[in-house]
């Protein structure tokens, strides 16, 4: 390794340090200054909370209507599958008790 070459990767290394170090330190003092100021207003907390709650049941109303239609799925996939064996060998599809 020539002297040049030396020279530009020790200063590739130092840029790359100072560049890693400004981040970091850039990171911790936003973060400082976030917890400087405080918690949110009540009021702003009770819109959060509010809001949160109907965040949660709308995927509670999403979970119902996906289970609902997976349960259709399965009922299809499998009237599909008797009605197939049905017609390929006379009735060796999957037996349903009921």
């Amino acid at each position: 390794m020539s002297k040049e070459e030396a020279i530009v990767a020790v200063a590739g290394i130092v840029l790359g340090c100072l560049t890693a170090i400004f981040v970091v330190g850039a990171i911790a003092w936003a973060a400082v200054k976030r917890r400087q100021q405080g918690a949110l207003p009540e009021e702003a907390m009770e819109r959060i909370d509010s809001r949160m709650e109907r965040i949660e049941l709308a995927v509670d109303s999403i979970a119902v209507e996906v289970e609902r239609v997976s349960e259709g799925q399965r009922f299809v996939t499998r009237l599909l599958a008797d009605t197939q064996a049905e017609r390929i060998g006379g009735g060796g599809g999957s037996e349903r008790k009921q």
